[in-house]
């Protein structure tokens, strides 16, 4: 990823998003064991183990995708360093506003960025035009060696979502499948023009589903325990691919 198209300072963001909603964030958790507060000091000096930050909201942040991530990669061999920054029901734009995102970034070098924007985030013009100009922002400020886009998966067949009218959505989808067509859609058109990479998560949500797995928790919205380690294993295959070289190499800070 060629960091010249990622200048933007924290001043230039925080006047682009002067009226955003700051969040409490969960601190980097060493290894496989995230806190709910940032270290006193980040333990740099002599780092092996490449870092991954997870960006977004309680997709993420449910039965804790990335602590599954980090066993997923300890299981194969490989020990990663995990941070995560999700808030229930944020966007992107809302969490970038964080002090305590700005101090996570200041205090470590993140190897990896893995961003989630809401569930409703491909179905709005704006919405879709803010989540992309803060996806780059956050790759200019954290200036990873890499950045993995995480879309979410669709709502459960008969969830109220399909029935309702939502103002402002393009489209509102009718089900599941088009739910995570156009998901999809928007995330790879996003990983096409600034060189991130996609995680298939929603296709191989829906190929559960018609397998019969109880991917989904009671609300027909957020992952059951199964669920979040589908994604974990979406994401790892994913991480394991971007990381393959650094794993022998990691970056040393």
């Amino acid at each position: 990823m060629a960091r010249t198209k990622f200048q933007t300072t924290r001043r230039d963001l925080l006047a682009l998003f002067a009226g955003g909603v700051a969040t409490a964030i969960s601190g980097p958790a060493l290894a496989h064991a995230p806190s709910d507060t940032l270290p006193a000091e980040t333990p740099d000096a002599g780092l092996k183990e490449p870092r991954i930050l997870f960006v977004g909201n309680s997709i993420t942040r449910r039965h804790d995708v990335p602590s599954r991530v980090a066993v997923l990669a300890e299981k194969a061999g490989a020990r990663v360093r995990i941070g995560m920054a999700a808030r229930d029901g944020a966007r992107l734009r809302e969490t970038i506003m964080s002090e305590h995102l700005t101090m996570m970034l200041d205090r470590a070098h993140w190897d990896v960025l893995v961003l989630q924007d809401h569930t409703t985030t491909p179905f709005r013009t704006d919405d879709r035009r803010l989540s992309r100009e803060t996806m780059t922002r956050l790759a200019s400020m954290a200036e990873p060696e890499r950045v993995l886009l995480y879309p979410p998966w669709p709502r459960a067949a008969g969830h109220p979502f399909y029935s309702r009218i939502h103002h402002g959505f393009d489209l509102t989808p009718q089900n599941p499948r088009e739910f995570a067509n156009r998901t999809m859609e928007f995330y790879e058109k996003v990983s096409q023009e600034y060189g991130f990479t996609v995680a298939p998560v929603p296709a191989r949500w829906l190929a559960a589903v018609e397998s019969g797995h109880p991917v989904y928790d009671a609300d027909d919205y957020h992952a059951s325990s199964e669920g979040a380690e589908l994604a974990a294993g979406v994401l790892w295959d994913c991480l394991s691919d971007m990381l393959g070289v650094d794993l022998s190499t990691p970056h040393q800070a």
